[in-house]
C-alpha cells in the first residue's frame, strides 16, 4: 500500500511537471508580431509658376524734332506778359513732326507741302487739362493764330481784314487766366505773321474781340526762336 501510494505520488508529481511544462511552452510559443513598414512618401514636383503678362507701355506722343522759345505780351481789357517754351508746334496740326526749323518755315512735312492742314504760330501752351491744375492769374495760356489755306513759306502774311492776299484765313485763340474764369479773345481786327527762313518769327494782332463772358478787346505780340 505504501508503495502504491508512493507510485501515485510520483505519477502526480510527474503530471504536474508536465502540465507546468506545457503551460510554459504555451506561453513562450505565442505568435511574434510582424512590424508593419511605413509607406514611403512620394515626392511631388513643385508647382510651375505661370509667367507674368508683359506690360505694354504706350509710347509718348511725338513732339517733333524742333521746339520754340519766345515771349508774349497782351494789352487791352487784360494785361499780361511772359516767356514760354513750345514743343507742340514742332508738329503740324495733324500731329506730324517737322524735321527742321527750315521745314517749319516752309510748312513742309517729309519734304512736301503740308496742304490741307492749318499752319499755326508758336505760343504759350498753358491751358489746363480736365483735372488742372489751374495756372496763376495773369498767365497767358495761349496766344496763337492758326491759318487755313496753304502757307506760302518764309515771309510776311496778313492784313487788316483777317484775309490775306494769299488766301489764308486766320483763327485766333487768345486766352489769359483770370481768377478761374479765363478771358477769351478771337477775331482780331488786324493780324500779321512774319516767319524767317530759319523758323524764327513773330505774330501781332489788334483788337481781338472778347467771347462769352469776356468784356473788351485785346492786342498783342508774340515773338519766337526756332531750335
Amino acid at each position: 500500500m505504501r508503495r502504491l501510494s508512493a507510485i501515485r505520488g510520483t505519477l502526480a508529481a510527474m503530471g504536474m511537471a508536465v502540465a507546468l511544462a506545457a503551460c510554459g511552452s504555451s506561453s513562450a510559443a505565442g505568435p511574434s508580431a510582424t512590424p508593419s513598414s511605413t509607406p514611403s512618401a512620394t515626392p511631388t514636383a513643385p508647382p510651375t509658376a505661370s509667367p507674368s503678362p508683359t506690360a505694354t507701355v504706350a509710347p509718348s506722343p511725338s513732339t517733333g524734332g524742333i521746339s520754340f522759345t519766345g515771349t508774349a505780351s497782351i494789352t487791352g481789357s487784360v494785361t499780361a506778359s511772359g516767356s514760354f517754351t513750345d514743343t507742340l508746334e514742332g508738329e503740324d496740326a495733324g500731329g506730324r513732326p517737322y524735321e527742321s526749323c527750315a521745314d517749319y518755315a516752309a510748312d513742309l512735312i517729309d519734304g512736301l507741302p503740308d496742304t490741307g492742314v492749318a499752319f499755326s504760330t508758336p505760343s504759350p501752351q498753358a491751358i489746363p487739362g480736365p483735372t488742372g491744375p489751374i495756372p496763376p492769374d495773369g498767365t497767358i495760356e495761349q496766344a496763337q493764330l492758326s491759318l487755313d489755306g496753304t502757307w506760302p513759306g518764309p515771309g510776311v502774311e496778313g492784313n487788316g481784314s483777317g484775309q490775306s492776299t494769299k488766301g489764308l484765313t486766320e483763327h485766333a485763340s487768345i486766352i489769359i487766366e483770370s481768377a478761374g474764369n479765363p478771358a477769351n479773345f478771337t477775331n482780331p481786327a488786324t493780324w500779321e505773321v512774319d516767319v524767317d527762313a530759319d523758323g524764327s518769327g513773330s505774330m501781332t494782332f489788334t483788337d481781338a474781340q472778347g467771347t462769352a463772358l469776356t468784356v473788351g478787346t485785346a492786342s498783342g505780340t508774340v515773338t519766337w526762336t526756332c531750335m
